[in-house]
């Protein structure tokens, strides 16, 4: 739902999954989410994409996360 709205390109969800950080990573257009996830070693599509960080502390998996994408975008 978050990416219909028309400013908003990309997403992400972070969950604990077994004392692990799993992320879900959305986009549209031309933006490319997998370059994120392959730099976690997770896969995925250009739109569509996942990881796993190894922490179950969601501030520091979302800290991680975002010096990612700063690289990129």
């Amino acid at each position: 739902m978050i990416l219909k709205i028309s400013i908003v390109e990309a997403v992400g969800y972070i969950r604990d999954k077994k004392g692990k950080a799993r992320v879900s990573l959305r986009s549209k257009d031309d933006l490319d989410v997998s370059i994120i996830a392959q730099e976690f070693n997770g896969g995925g599509h250009k739109n569509a994409a996942g990881l796993t960080i190894d922490t179950s502390n969601i501030q520091e998996a979302k800290d991680n996360l975002l010096k990612s994408v700063k690289k990129y975008f």
